[in-house]
């Protein structure tokens, strides 16, 4: 799918988390952190020299329709790809996973927690360009239009930011922004990011004025402006000559549509591409050798691609997905309790992952978490966050199969009462994806051997989102789930459903009802998330993943929990009511976590400086400190490689 960014996203929030408890003790600014910021001068090899009239030309599957992030049309990636080097953001998050102010800023300073209040000093050079200042007002208007906006984003947690804001009041002509929270608010640095050039929305509107490329509506200010786009072909960025920070390192990036990954590895390996980003599920024959790019799949490709013309470099991580095996609330088998315990207690997922996505790419493993995706810590610092129990347990499955009222019965089939009508499930999942096929199959053949026979579905990932899900079509269900960068944008995908109801007694299963689940209801949205219509998944295709709780499942307690994490400001204490909603949703059943995928950024070994962030913004985050050499490096194909 092009471009994708790696979802590491436990570490990523508690570098965020810091960095907001270290403003609040210390008051310090962005540029007197410890780690990277966005201002500082490219590293190169010691001896070599860089072409500054030089151009990096990227690979996407897509190019923009709309221009501002915040509108539903432009929250996608390639959008914020695009747009994270045109408008600026008060922050970034480096590919060593730390918070960094970017050059908007002199500082940002936490001055009081009830309420919360911050201070946003503005660079006195930062303008946009067509000469106006950047001030206050593009902060007042970008609060006002997200929130007017916010029913068809993909990203609804991080409206919860919005809504938490009380005032906004610009003094110093501006250049100083106090934000006043009605309470507390842990995601605070990820808000007004892709900052609109207010001047231009105010007078032709919040998606029009976006809608499609001009230049005197998609101003820039930041270190590049898009200087030429032709719809569905190719987009350029060049250096922005009225930009008052530190002027990249290279002259412009292309953005190039290409149909497939066979043929982003093909760009690459003749010279005419200089980064695209390939799945590791998908092979590429001929060029990074038949099966692999993962570790092992890149190592063999470097040695074959040693002396060639134009060499590669690569860079593992995972990808923003998160495939999870997943049960509707809503349908009168799935809803039962002891059911998806004993169909939890039969899979073991060690198997679905190293007979799918470990094939590919061995640093996959099975999930431990749905909302600290690589569980590297936990409120102690001690033991990985929500660590999921030993889940496979036949012996377990038959007894929770026997509870909710299946028995063995005639052709070693599970059947209601033992000898009633056999017990036959449904699983939806997307065609075409080889990992999930197989994962699919291994579910099924471990189904089967205690008895209950599984029907695989396969229908297009696009129907999946946009009508399946959302619309309580299946039964159970191989999804993937975005796991973006934020606390925030996780929450509503376990949290306020948007299943059209149908049971309005509760639903029945053939066996006897034993579980917890709640009708989902129209009532008002909870903190985090504004729900769009009943039936309807909006933002779900932009990204290409499950971004609201389309499982029918409600909690009470989850949301309590999911608010408390939300209004932290302690880190450790954040991540305690993480694990606590993390518990429940083991409990009951509520997904079964398999794999993240991986994907490799696959570079020219001349393109220096090149690093992925946790980010819609990906490779993009430091597109100004990129470089390329004149001559290759010594060591001109190399591969690193992120567990």
């Amino acid at each position: 799918m092009g471009l994708t960014r790696p979802a590491r996203i436990g570490p990523a929030k508690l570098a965020v988390s810091l960095f907001s408890l270290s403003l609040l003790l210390a008051a310090c600014t962005p540029s007197s952190r410890s780690g990277s910021t966005t201002t500082t001068g490219p590293s190169v090899p010691k001896g070599y020299q860089l072409k500054t009239d030089s151009t990096v030309t990227v690979a996407v599957r897509a190019l923009p329709s709309n221009f501002n992030p915040g509108t539903p049309a432009g929250d996608n990636q390639v959008t914020q790809m695009v747009m994270a080097q045109v408008w600026p953001s008060p922050f970034v998050t480096t590919s060593s996973l730390e918070v960094a102010g970017s050059a908007m800023l002199v500082s940002a300073e936490v001055h009081g927690v009830s309420p919360l209040k911050v201070v946003y000093q503005i660079n006195a050079k930062a303008a946009w360009s067509d000469g106006t200042p950047i001030t206050a007002a593009d902060f007042v208007y970008d609060w006002h239009e997200r929130l007017q906006d916010s029913d068809a984003l993909p990203d609804a947690g991080i409206i919860a930011g919005y809504r938490d804001i009380a005032s906004i009041i610009g003094t110093n002509g501006g250049r100083t922004v106090t934000v006043t929270f009605k309470q507390p608010f842990s995601q605070w640095q990820e808000l007004f990011s892709y900052l609109p050039p207010a001047q231009v929305g105010q007078r032709l509107g919040w998606e029009k004025a976006f809608a499609g490329f001009s230049p005197d509506r998609v101003l820039s200010g930041g270190p590049f402006e898009i200087t030429s786009y032709r719809p569905g072909h190719e987009l350029t960025l060049s250096r922005n000559p009225s930009y008052w920070g530190p002027a990249p390192t290279i002259a412009r990036i292309r953005f190039v549509v290409e149909p497939s990954s066979a043929a982003m590895l093909a760009g690459l390996e003749r010279g005419s591409l200089s980064l695209a980003e390939v799945p590791a599920t998908v092979p590429a024959p001929g060029v990074l050798g038949v099966g692999a790019v993962g570790m092992e799949g890149a190592a063999r490709a470097t040695k074959a691609l040693r002396g060639r013309r134009n060499p590669l470099a690569w860079t593992g991580s995972l990808s923003d997905r998160l495939w999870q095996l997943c049960f509707n609330f809503d349908d009168p088998l799935t809803a039962d309790l002891l059911l998806r315990k004993g169909i939890e207690h039969a899979i073991d997922r060690s198997a679905v992952v190293a007979a799918s996505e470990d094939l590919v790419d061995p640093r996959v493993h099975v999930a431990v978490s749905r909302l600290l995706v690589s569980g590297e810590t936990s409120a102690t610092g001690a033991s990985p966050v929500a660590r999921a129990p030993d889940l496979y347990q036949p012996s377990a499955a038959l007894r929770a199969f026997s509870q909710a009222g299946y028995s063995l019965g005639a052709g070693g089939l599970m059947r209601a009462a033992g000898t009633g009508p056999p017990l036959v499930l449904d699983l939806l999942e997307p065609a075409g994806n080889w990992a999930v096929d197989q994962a699919g199959l291994v579910i099924q053949s471990e189904l089967g051997a205690i008895g209950v026979r599984l029907v695989i579905k396969r229908l297009s990932l696009v129907s999946m989102l946009e009508h399946q899900l959302p619309q309580g079509n299946y039964e159970m269900a191989l999804a993937p789930f975005a796991v973006g960068g934020t606390i925030a944008a996780l929450l509503p995908e376990y949290s306020n459903p948007v299943l059209p109801p149908r049971y309005a007694a509760g639903p029945t299963s053939p066996g006897s009802l034993h579980g917890t689940a709640t009708v989902p209801s129209s009532g008002p949205s909870s903190l985090w998330s504004t729900p769009g219509s009943q039936g309807s998944e909006p933002g779900a295709l932009a990204v290409r993943a499950v971004t609201r709780d389309v499982l029918g499942f409600e909690s009470s307690a989850v949301d309590s929990y999911f608010a408390k994490a939300l209004a932290e400001l302690n880190p450790p204490a954040e991540l305690a009511d993480l694990e606590k909603a993390e518990a429940i949703l083991w409990r009951d059943v509520v997904t079964i976590p398999l794999f993240q995928t991986g994907v490799e950024l696959v570079r020219s070994a001349r393109l220096e400086n090149v690093s992925d962030s946790p980010t819609p913004a990906g490779p993009m985050w430091n597109a100004q400190q990129w470089a390329i050499l004149k001559q290759l490096p010594a060591s001109a194909a190399t591969t690193t490689s992120t567990p």
